[in-house]
């Protein structure tokens, strides 16, 4: 279980306000509650900037 402090909006990881995690052993959670489509777009952007890096 985690506390509401390590809680965080995915728009604050893609923004890079916040780190998702530190560790590849930690395990993130996304909670989708929109459109399939935005999920879709972040998906490839998030995966673009992967690729890119």
């Amino acid at each position: 279980m985690c506390s509401l402090a390590q809680v965080c909006a995915l728009h604050e990881i893609v923004s890079l306000k916040v780190v998702g995690r530190n560790d590849a052993r930690e395990i993130t959670l996304f909670k989708s509650v929109g459109f399939a489509l935005e999920d879709l777009v972040v998906a490839a952007l998030l995966y673009e900037r992967e690729r890119n890096n």
